[in-house]
């Protein structure tokens, strides 16, 4: 029996924060991926196969911010789960996004631990 590889893409336009969320999720049975900012992030979801299962979005970024990127994934179908890492959250960011049907959404700074939690939440919810 083959074992499922869980394929997450994060997106962030500080290379810091990506290399922490890989290193934080990393491991056996998961296979993770940068994305520098939601245009990249949408060139690798168009391509990768199989598709993502996970993705995690920072609001913030240059291009395309995460709402733009939402909703973009929205017009595609994108059928795997989200989730929204920002310093960023108001009010009004909050309920676009909520909008959408994101599947968590966590404040900056986060705890690795919290993170690690809504991955293992929204993993066991799919």
């Amino acid at each position: 029996m083959a074992t499922q590889i869980l394929n997450i893409l994060t997106v962030d336009d500080e290379a810091p924060v990506n290399y922490s969320i890989r290193t934080a999720l990393g491991g056996a049975g998961r296979a993770l991926i940068a994305a520098k900012d939601g245009e990249d992030a949408l060139a690798q979801i168009q391509t990768k196969e199989p598709p993502f299962d996970l993705i995690i979005i920072d609001h913030n970024m240059p291009r395309v911010n995460g709402l733009q990127l939402m909703r973009r994934l929205r017009e595609i179908k994108f059928a795997g789960k989200i989730i929204v890492l920002s310093a960023h959250l108001s009010h009004d960011v909050r309920r676009g996004y909520e909008a959408m049907n994101v599947d968590v959404m966590l404040s900056k700074p986060f705890d690795l631990r919290e993170l690690r939690d809504a991955v293992e939440q929204v993993v066991r919810a799919a």
